[in-house]
């Protein structure tokens, strides 16, 4: 998982996966500390890694079925180490990888054909387009599927106008 945070997400996946290996990372040091002694589990180990580094966790692996995941912290992610992280997966010789994304974006920016990459959007995030990263890197679009719940947005004073959720499935697997 990238942006693995508490590890509670990831650690409930291995809960009920427990012949599947899972991996967390994060940037910061504290949150993996805790993680690692919160979800101890023989199938769930917690690293330091920032996304476009990822590659290095299956480098030397082969013929694996890897999912890597994000539930919101690639958003945080510079838009030239996103470049780096879907080239390195597309790129990928010896394992097949899916890339499970789930955003909050603002609809009104990617549907307005910008960014053409990604834009900054003043919160220490991006609104990453990321069919434009995915199609620069050769990744192959599965699934895509925007969900709207904040419909109409005069009932949901406190979201911004355009919130909407992004659910995106790659993978490196040329169709």
């Amino acid at each position: 998982q990238v942006g693995s945070c508490s590890g509670r997400m990831i650690a409930h996946y291995a809960r009920h996966y427990p012949l599947t290996t899972f991996i967390g990372t994060d940037i910061t040091p504290e949150l993996i500390e805790l993680s690692s002694r919160k979800y101890n589990f023989t199938n769930c180990q917690f690293t330091e890694c920032p996304a476009h580094r990822l590659p290095a966790l299956w480098s030397r692996a082969n013929n694996l079925q890897i999912t890597v995941f994000s539930a919101g912290s690639l958003k945080y992610v510079q838009p030239e180490h996103l470049e780096l992280l879907l080239r390195s997966i597309s790129n990928e010789p010896n394992n097949t990888i899916q890339l499970l994304i789930q955003e909050t974006i603002n609809e009104l920016v990617i549907d307005s054909g910008k960014p053409l990459g990604s834009q900054w959007d003043n919160e220490f995030k991006y609104t990453h387009n990321y069919h434009y990263y995915a199609e620069r890197t050769e990744l192959t679009l599965v699934r895509n599927q925007i969900i709207r719940p904040y419909l109409p947005y005069e009932k949901f004073p406190n979201k911004k106008l355009g919130t909407a959720h992004l659910f995106c499935h790659y993978t490196n697997k040329k169709r």
